[in-house]
């Protein structure tokens, strides 16, 4: 909820008022996470009814999606998604560093999915995610993810020019927790060779170790490639994270 607001505040004009005589929200009501809550709240109970109603045979968890529709005549809305969630993929985790910096990463913005498309395409099937790389080789953020580079015990993540993600924010909580060191600064590509390890985080991955790193070109060559070896560490990190996440999970539908 609160990284919504966060965004529906960077994307939205100063002067919203609610429309006369439309259905939607004040501007105030996507932009304050006391008052967004209800309304996402409200939503996401809806569209799981609607889920249950029409595959009352699943049985595993779900992937809730939010969207906060800030343009047309009905002013802000609050619309939900609820689809079966995909298992975490399985090892080796494939990850290509490629493309350029988004403009505005602080803000979760639904246009980016249709920017990366062509990234998307590219990286195929055999690729977990594509982690974009601006012009001095700071390694940033992933096309649904952020990214970490394990060094020297040590782990290293962007702090400037990406999105923070929620299982982002659990995984640094974690290391505080646990006395591992964490470096607030992009990860360098000019450094691979000297990397331990690495993550990529989001909602349905959660912290997922990489097994293998590439550098490519424009059209999806491998110009440079480092494989990790498992990591006791790596492999520690991942099932607090794991273990962070179920304890602060709240139900939002009973």
């Amino acid at each position: 909820v609160q990284r919504t607001a966060e965004s529906a505040a960077l994307m939205l004009p100063g002067d919203c008022p609610k429309l006369a005589g439309g259905r939607g929200l004040s501007r105030a009501d996507v932009v304050e996470p006391a008052l967004l809550r209800p309304h996402i709240e409200h939503s996401l109970r809806a569209a799981a009814g609607c889920f249950r109603e029409n595959r009352p045979d699943h049985a595993g968890e779900l992937r809730l999606t939010v969207l906060v529709a800030l343009e047309g005549q009905a002013g802000p809305r609050v619309w939900a998604h609820v689809g079966p969630l995909p298992p975490r993929p399985a090892r080796p985790v494939r990850v290509w560093t490629a493309g350029a910096p988004r403009q505005n990463a602080r803000a979760k913005d639904s246009d980016w999915v249709r920017q990366r498309e062509g990234l998307e395409a590219l990286k195929g099937d055999e690729v977990e995610e594509i982690v974009l790389v601006d012009s001095a080789g700071d390694l940033l953020e992933g096309l649904s993810s952020n990214f970490f580079a394990l060094v020297g015990g040590s782990l290293q993540t962007a702090e400037e020019g990406v999105l923070m993600g929620t299982v982002r924010a659990a995984a640094l909580d974690v290391c505080a927790r646990e006395g591992v060191p964490v470096e607030r600064r992009a990860p360098k590509a000019a450094d691979m060779a000297a990397w331990e390890g690495a993550f990529i985080s989001s909602t349905s991955r959660l912290l997922l170790p990489v097994d293998e790193i590439a550098r490519v070109s424009a059209s999806g060559a491998v110009l440079e490639k480092r494989t990790f070896p498992r990591s006791p560490l790596a492999d520690r990190l991942e099932r607090l994270v794991l273990e962070d996440v179920q304890r602060r999970s709240e139900s939002v539908f009973f």
